[in-house]
């Protein structure tokens, strides 16, 4: 098995070195126009097919299946010669950031690849071995138990409280109510211990745990604090945006510590420390998952979305509104030719701009770019629980991805079309308001096809929140005790 992961890794950063250099070739091309670039990318290509028959060795896998792979991989590196051929052509804020994003989801997209050619290459001995295993399921059903760790949540719950509350505190303490704020900022760190005591209480195996834990809980909370009390000294918006982010990184901290000291406490899991978990079956496949990835997704989940779309509405990744922007004036121009011209104005703080003929500029703001229903669908399927049936899990990274490709995908395409509607419109003489909100509000219905789609190549997000209810009708679960 460890053999089989280091072949997987070595193959990807082979696939990826190759991405890398597709896109450098891009790149050189468009700024030189040099025909010894262009002929590289057919060795490129060549590279591919190399790898895949140095992977496949003697193995056995099918020819359509074998044929998928290789256009995913060559669609792969087309994309990436294709961006860095692109970077030259713009001119807004820094485009080669374009490819400093993209290049490393693609050689993410080369993992999902050859984790995909991986099993079809041993499909046959998985179809073996889950005939093997439902053979044992109808001899003998073997319950599938985890530990109880509603205790554990629930003091991350109020750890991650007191987090929130010192960071809002510190924020306050340098604006107004001095001394109230003050005071509650003492009784945060109080509070700290305390909650770290009654975790550990007739648990302590060695003392040197909850000192460990206890340093890790207060440095997060002087993090917070200071995140909080600098906020007012930021003049840049997105400096105050990076508190956004720190602050739910902090509270995924103090669930890491918890995990940890939990450990360590437990030396021996009794059966009364163990929960028997319910099972779903859906399409012949068996759903069980964990109270904490359920916890992770329901908490993880918004902090993950708005991490995805405050990182693309950061002016380092403007590159996104040049490419909408440009991409929406082309088809304007070529399906009415309406005239319209972009303007970038690097003072402004939305720097792009649409040029109707006849009527006002039109700006792009992040929002336009339709980044923020991606983001909604990337962060659910990211975070979406995995079956702890190793036989429904054996493919979740494949269908995730594709998910979020064909997401993202009909969301972008969706949201050009909403534009080049109401610009036509707007070109026509209508107000800017009426259409705007109007047609806006009417393509968000297109989130109802994705979400068919997810419950067909990702029916773990629905299951999850049918597992939860499970999970609360169980008698068996305990209240924690404090």
């Amino acid at each position: 098995m460890i053999s089989l992961i280091k072949k997987k890794i070595l193959f990807w950063i082979l696939f990826s070195i190759n991405i890398i250099l597709g896109f450098y070739f891009g790149y050189i091309f468009s700024n030189s126009n040099s025909l010894i670039s262009f002929c590289l990318i057919p060795i490129n290509i060549l590279i591919i097919f190399v790898l895949i028959k140095l992977y496949i060795n003697k193995s056995y896998i099918k020819n359509t299946k074998l044929a998928y792979i290789l256009i995913y991989l060559i669609l792969n590196l087309l994309f990436s010669f294709f961006i860095g051929y692109s970077i030259p052509f713009m001119n807004g804020t820094d485009p080669i950031n374009m490819g400093i994003v993209m290049i490393p989801l693609l050689c993410f997209m080369n993992y999902s690849i050859v984790d995909r050619l991986n099993f079809y290459i041993n499909e046959i001995d998985l179809i073996e071995d889950n005939r093997k295993k439902d053979n044992e399921d109808l001899k003998e059903e073997i319950p599938i138990v985890e530990v109880d760790s509603k205790k554990e949540i629930s003091y991350w719950f109020l750890f991650t409280i007191n987090t929130l509350s010192i960071t809002l505190f510190g924020y306050l303490l340098n604006t107004s109510y001095f001394i109230i704020s003050f005071l509650i900022i003492s009784m945060n760190l109080i509070f700290v211990f305390i909650l770290t005591y009654f975790f550990t209480k007739s648990r302590i195996t060695k003392l040197k745990y909850p000192i460990y834990a206890l340093i890790g809980f207060l440095s997060i909370l002087c993090i917070g604090f200071i995140s909080g009390i600098s906020i007012p000294f930021f003049e840049s918006e997105n400096l105050k945006l990076i508190v956004i982010i720190i602050v739910p990184l902090l509270c995924l901290g103090h669930f890491n510590i918890l995990k940890n000291l939990n450990t360590h406490l437990i030396k021996e899991i009794s059966k009364k420390d163990e929960i028997k978990l319910p099972i779903i079956e859906y399409e012949n496949k068996r759903y069980i998952f964990s109270l904490k990835s359920l916890i992770i997704l329901g908490f993880g989940a918004p902090f993950l979305i708005a991490l995805i779309y405050y990182f693309f509405a950061w002016r380092w990744n403007y590159w996104l509104h040049e490419i909408v922007v440009k991409q929406t004036t082309f088809f304007l121009n070529l399906i009415f030719d309406m005239g319209v011209t972009n303007t970038f104005l690097s003072i402004d703080e939305n720097p792009w701009v649409f040029e109707i003929p006849g009527q006002l500029d039109i700006h792009l703001e992040t929002f336009c770019t339709g980044i923020q229903a991606i983001c909604i669908f990337v962060g659910i399927f990211i975070l979406t629980p995995h079956s702890k049936d190793p036989r429904t899990n054996k493919d979740t990274l494949w269908r995730k991805i594709k998910g979020i490709i064909l997401s993202s995908l009909i969301f972008y395409v969706v949201n050009i079309l909403r534009m080049i509607i109401q610009l036509y419109l707007y070109y026509l003489g209508y107000p800017w308001n009426d259409i705007h909100y109007s047609i806006s509000v009417a393509s968000s219905f297109i989130a109802v096809i994705i979400v068919l789609l997810m419950h067909k190549w990702v029916p773990e997000f629905i299951l999850s929140f049918i597992y939860a209810y499970s999970l609360t009708r169980q008698n068996k679960i305990k209240k924690p005790k404090f």
